[in-house]
């Protein structure tokens, strides 16, 4: 089952990240002085609890962390900017509720007024795991979430991250 949700940013634990880079010439993209770039973006999945019963309700988050200087967008995202597209695959007759974005800032620049986030994003969900689920066995979700940072440039992101759990 897939669930989108468009107003959010858009957990186990998993990772994905992006640096600026360039092609150095020796076919392999990196930074332009070879040296280590820190990422401009990561994300993360927590779960608050993996081990749960049929029936259940657990609750996680998802979090964006940025570079210095970096920033993302909310919903609605203002002048210019994208909205994050979160979407969760989940087992059969389970559900997932997003809670709201938290307050965000704004920006305002040349292209006109924004509404995002620097730093860090954190947005929470409760997802309810099937009265069918069997106990004994094993569940995956997974998440995806595309999302645009953006400095003096705008970048687009994505992330595919996946938590398991075991029904009891």
């Amino acid at each position: 089952m897939m669930i989108k949700f468009k107003h959010l940013f858009g957990f186990g634990f998993a990772m994905v990240s992006l640096s600026a880079c360039s092609d150095k010439g020796d076919g392999a993209p990196g930074p332009a002085d070879g040296s280590q770039q820190e990422p401009l973006s990561s994300a993360r999945l927590v779960i608050d609890e993996t081990d749960v019963a049929p029936g259940a309700s657990v609750t996680g988050r998802f979090i964006i962390s940025l570079a210095e200087g970096w920033h993302t967008y909310s919903d609605p995202p203002g002048d210019s900017g994208m909205a994050p597209i979160i979407t969760f695959s989940l087992p059969d007759d389970w559900s997932a509720d997003l809670s709201p974005l938290p307050e965000a800032e704004r920006f305002e620049d040349e292209s006109g007024v924004t509404f995002g986030y620097e730093e860090e994003l954190s947005v929470g969900f409760r997802l309810r795991v099937s009265d069918k689920a069997v106990s004994g066995s094993a569940a995956e979700i997974q998440l995806s979430i595309q999302y645009l940072i953006c400095n003096e440039i705008c970048l687009p992101q994505s992330a595919d991250l996946r938590a398991g759990f075991n029904i009891h």
